[in-house]
């Protein structure tokens, strides 16, 4: 492969935040958005905390 597609969100969705999710991400919650990379070798779940501007 000879490059990455990045598809990501500015914002989550337009929805109320649930219980279950506030107690899940904690204050975090508001700013979790949905990020895919395909073309990477490495698959999983990174759970670490990123802003949009790391992608540059």
């Amino acid at each position: 492969m000879n490059g990455l597609l990045i598809i990501t969100s500015d914002h989550r969705i337009m929805t109320p935040l649930s219980k279950a999710e506030r107690n899940l991400y904690g204050d975090s919650t508001f700013a979790r958005i949905p990020m895919v990379v395909s073309g990477f070798e490495k698959k999983g779940i990174i759970d670490a905390g990123f802003q949009q501007r790391d992608l540059y």
